[in-house]
């Protein structure tokens, strides 16, 4: 059954989104792109998540953009508590914030330079 069939169909910006506007969601694609680009990730690996946000999605967690122009939210999962905190100190030394701290999970707040091309969506 598709979601049409179940009434949960998501709008592309407005509500039940996390766009405001057009202009916020194509920001936000293009922002991920050329992050994508960046890494040398292929596009085939951007798509949009449950919430219908833009995301690239990885085996071990997925990574988009924060709300603001400048950096960025990374979900990890590690596949034990050992290995969680290795991440953790790891990603500690590159200067990520921890924003969420689960055993084998959490994500970080990644401050990177916006990489241009988004549009002015404040007014």
């Amino acid at each position: 059954m598709s979601s049409r069939e179940h009434g949960q169909a998501y709008a592309s910006v407005g509500v039940n989104s996390p766009y405001h506007n057009i202009l916020e969601l194509v920001w936000d694609k293009d922002a991920i792109e050329q992050l994508a680009d960046a890494l040398d990730i292929s596009h085939r690996n951007i798509r949009k998540d449950e919430c219908s946000q833009w995301t690239i999605s990885g085996k071990r967690g997925h990574l988009q953009t924060w709300g603001d122009d400048s950096s960025y939210l990374l979900y990890v999962t590690a596949y034990s508590a050992r290995k969680w905190g290795a991440v953790k100190r790891k990603a500690n030394a590159f200067g990520w914030q921890l924003t969420q701290d689960g055993n084998d999970e959490g994500c970080f707040r990644l401050g990177l330079p916006a990489f241009g091309g988004g549009a002015d969506i404040t007014n």
